[in-house]
Order: structure tokens, then sequence, then C-alpha cells
């Protein structure tokens, strides 16, 4: 939406209006990085961190000469193509997430039908906790497991 309002925008009131709008795409990499912390285990963490961080970065390095280079070639036309042009990239990920929310709770409403809870945030996690528990108590000495 901060795009639209972006590549539209003809004067200094405009703009302003447009980064008000923008801020709260901000918000979203904060909102995913929580919530995929919360999906992951303790010792998954730092690679989940990483990950987001590696496309981050190369998010960087490729798009913004792609961007640099549709800018170039559509300065003459209209500058705000290039704001059009990332509202339409951002089209896809909505749609997945999308997607994916909507088998979420058509999941969920099977999973009431038949009687059975979601337990994933009960037993499933819990149980996932004791493993990490276990896997961070075992020690080698001298070829030997040790389980505390």
């Amino acid at each position: 939406m901060g795009s639209i309002t972006t590549g539209i925008a003809r004067n200094t009131k405009d703009m302003y209006i447009a980064v008000a709008i923008e801020m709260f795409n901000a918000t979203s990499f904060t909102a995913l990085r929580s919530i995929s912390s919360k999906l992951c285990t303790s010792d998954e963490l730092g690679k989940m961190t990483s990950f987001f961080n590696l496309v981050e970065v190369a998010t960087s390095m490729t798009f913004g000469p792609i961007y640099s280079m549709i800018y170039r070639y559509t300065i003459v036309i209209d500058p705000g193509i290039v704001y059009y042009v990332s509202t339409i990239l951002t089209v896809p990920p909505l749609a997945f997430f999308v997607w994916f929310h909507m088998q979420h709770k058509k999941a969920l409403r099977e999973s009431r039908k038949s009687g059975v809870e979601d337990n994933f945030t009960g037993t499933e996690l819990d149980i996932k906790k004791k493993e990490d528990h276990l896997v961070l108590n075992i020690d080698l000495d001298h070829e030997r497991v040790i389980v505390e």
C-alpha cells in the first residue's frame, strides 16, 4: 500500500503520507521474526536468525541493482513504476500467506469436528523441549556417552 502511494505521490505532502503508510510495513519484518522464533526450538534459533539475515543480504544484493535498472529505463515514462513493481512482487508472498492461513483454519475446523484437540502447542512442544533438554545434557567422555 505504501509503495503504491509513493508511486503516485507528486508533491511533498503526498510523500509524507506515503512514508506514514509505509511505516506499518516495517512492522511486518519484526512480526515475522517474532513468530518464527516461537516456531523453532532454542537450538534452532541461531540457524533461523542466520537464515533470515542471509536472505535479507541476498535480497538487497539482488533487487537493489534490479530496481535501479527498472528505474533507469522507466524514469521517462513514470518514475513511480519501480514502486508498482515492488507492489506486484509483494502479491505472491501475500497469496502464500493467505493460503496457509486458510489451510490452517480448515485443519482447525476439521479437528474440532472430529473431536481431536489441537495439541501441538501442548504435548508435542513439551516433548520437543524434553528432547532439547536431553540433547543439551549429553556429554562425551573418552568416546563414551554420559547422560546426566
